[in-house]
């Protein structure tokens, strides 16, 4: 009996400390082995177990109430900009994490506007997981083939509609048959109304965001947001009528990547975007997406959870680095030499299997070509642009839009985030001339009332 009871405390003991080693957490996953801070993580919390919820909600109202009902409290939730981060801090569901050196020193080296997403009247409540950018601007190929290098990149929505209003009657005058404004338009879907659904998310955005991001909801009811409407709405049907239609080889003026976020937010880089602001008398802003991690206010780990997150914070992705920190520097691409490496071996193997006598003449060709762009990749890879995932030139362009970046929060005026669904609809149906434009002047003005 008393061999039982020793048993059983072990056994007891055992399961606390199993216990002691998992978080509960939403969205929130132990870094996989293709990360940076894999190994380290590995080192340490080696017995630590993720218990993920991975249910995705359609609105911040649906997360709050996940947040609520969870049993156990989550320990670690994931925050982006899908969800309102305003009113998940407002409302005391992110722990404070004020008191740890190590997460307010990191934080203390990032840019301005990732300070202020993670903060909270001078609190620290979540620490940045990933960033990723959005822009739209110029593509230099197509603007300096199109003779345009002595012309300045539009420096907002009116400046757009300006040159976009010119550029068709150059177009009008003289062809331009191999450029277009977009060439990443569906050729199967294209129509009239094609360049007015390509323009209202540069509208909006230019719209909206300068008004939120100063703390104001946008009011559509206005002459000026009619004119600018107006005016979108003949430009496109101007482009559709007066440019070449879509084909091999075409090139585009625009780069337009704002119905999303990515790795790369313009190709040419922030001395090729346009400010997301109607006039040029507003302030710059570039629109940026940031997820970030917090600890649950009822979390039964705080302090495993505050363990994990100065561990991510100071082991974030390399991408993630480079745009968080203001002294980040230019990203060389790992194992270059290795990978150089790698492929002068293939090229040495096919001019050695192009010496076998008993090889067809097809075959041959067919090894020829390949051994062309084997050297052709080799050659790539020994340029200065293979050398970099982010070059000296694109970081100095984004070090210089970075004080401007802007995340927006979840509102209904964000066409991204989970409430600005009704936005998105509304903008497609206007685009697809099923709403006129009083209806959706009036359905932009009733969001979020």
């Amino acid at each position: 009996m008393k061999r039982l009871a020793v048993f059983i405390s072990v056994i007891c003991l055992m399961l606390c400390h199993v216990s002691a080693e998992t978080l509960y957490t939403q969205r929130v996953s132990a870094p996989g082995a293709h990360h940076p801070g894999y190994s380290s993580f590995i080192d340490t919390f080696p017995h630590l177990v993720f218990n993920s919820d991975n249910t995705w909600f359609n609105t911040t109202d649906e997360f709050v109430s996940a947040l609520k009902l969870s049993n156990p409290p989550f320990d670690l939730f994931s925050l982006d900009g899908y969800y309102s981060r305003e009113r998940l801090m407002s409302e005391e569901f992110c722990a404070d994490l004020s008191q740890s050196k190590v997460i307010g020193d990191t934080l203390g080296r990032m840019w301005p506007a990732i300070v202020d997403a993670a903060t909270k009247d001078g609190r620290i409540y979540a620490v940045p997981e990933s960033i990723l950018l959005s822009g739209f601007g110029t593509c230099e190929d197509a603007w300096q083939a199109a003779g345009l290098s002595n012309i300045q990149v539009p420096a907002s929505y009116m400046e757009l509609l300006a040159f976009l209003e010119q550029w068709v009657e150059r177009i009008k005058q003289a062809p331009e048959p191999k450029i277009r404004i977009s060439n990443m338009i569906d050729e199967s879907l294209y129509n009239r109304q094609s360049y007015i659904n390509y323009l209202l998310p540069v509208l909006l955005d230019c719209y909206t965001l300068p008004m939120l991001y100063e703390g104001r909801m946008p009011d559509f009811h206005t002459e000026e947001f009619r004119a600018l409407l107006e005016r979108t709405v003949n430009v496109g049907l101007a482009l559709h009528e007066a440019e070449p239609r879509a084909g091999e080889g075409n090139m585009q003026l625009f780069q337009n990547e704002l119905m999303g976020f990515g790795i790369i937010g313009i190709k040419d880089g922030y001395s090729h975007a346009m400010p997301l602001r109607i006039r040029n008398d507003q302030p710059v802003l570039f629109k940026g997406s940031l997820s970030l991690l917090c600890v649950g206010a009822e979390s039964g780990q705080k302090i495993l959870a505050i363990d994990y997150l100065e561990h991510v914070i100071t082991h974030l992705s390399s991408h993630t680095a480079s745009y968080a920190f203001m002294d980040s520097q230019a990203l060389e691409r790992p194992h270059l030499d290795e990978d150089i490496a790698d492929q002068k071996k293939r090229i040495d193997l096919t001019i050695a299997q192009l010496t076998d006598p008993n090889l067809s003449k097809a075959k041959q060709q067919e090894m020829e070509e390949q051994l062309k762009r084997q050297n052709n990749v080799l050659k790539s890879m020994q340029t200065e642009d293979w050398k970099y995932l982010i070059s000296p030139d694109w970081l100095a362009k984004y070090h210089i839009a970075a004080p401007y970046l802007y995340f927006p929060d979840a509102s209904p005026c964000v066409y991204t985030s989970a409430e600005g669904r009704e936005m998105l609809q509304l903008m497609r149906r206007f685009a697809d001339n099923e709403i006129n434009a009083d209806q959706f002047i009036t359905g932009l003005d009733l969001l979020g009332k």
